[in-house]
């Protein structure tokens, strides 16, 4: 009788680790590209490449019309993913998805915008504005998510660009 509640034991904690040990990505990415000074193909292609091999993410890539051709009709649905990264600089966005962008970022959507120059170029959106580079505070507000795990609370980035809303 022992050994059957043991192999019942096993049974239980081995259904309860297996999610843990799986490689299923928990937060998905989509990457917004098509228009840059530098080689967007390449750079948007690496950070998919980086995301999606950590089996934490699962990237999608959206490339936007090209430039001086008609944006009308871009308008990703944000609210699809975790996270958005924009490897982008380019001609501005239609109002709708400049507002869509900004309502995922409100209601705790995630923004990364790379960018291989040291500034932003035109505004990805026209509620952002841009200042000259200083030194600036991080404050991490969730210190248990596996992207600021082990990071301190606060600290000093130096002198980069920030955008104000």
């Amino acid at each position: 009788m022992r050994k059957q509640y043991f192999l019942y034991l096993l049974a239980a904690v081995l259904i309860a680790i297996m999610p843990s040990c799986s490689k299923t990505p928990n937060y998905k990415v989509l990457i917004i590209t098509g228009q840059s000074n530098h080689d967007w193909k390449v750079s948007s292609e690496a950070i998919k490449q980086i995301l999606d091999e950590t089996g934490m993410f699962s990237s999608t890539i959206l490339t936007t019309p090209q430039k001086g051709e008609d944006m009308s009709g871009f308008n990703p649905d944000f609210s699809k993913y975790n996270l958005v990264v924009l490897d982008y600089e380019g001609d501005i966005w239609p109002e709708p998805t400049n507002v869509a962008l900004t309502d995922y970022v409100n209601h705790g959507g995630g923004l990364l915008m790379y960018n291989s120059k040291s500034d932003l170029g035109g505004a990805v959106y026209d509620s952002v504005t841009l200042s000259k580079r200083q030194n600036f505070e991080i404050r991490s507000v969730i210190s248990d998510h596996p992207v600021t795990n082990g990071l301190p609370v606060r600290w000093l980035h130096p002198a980069d660009i920030i955008v104000h809303r």
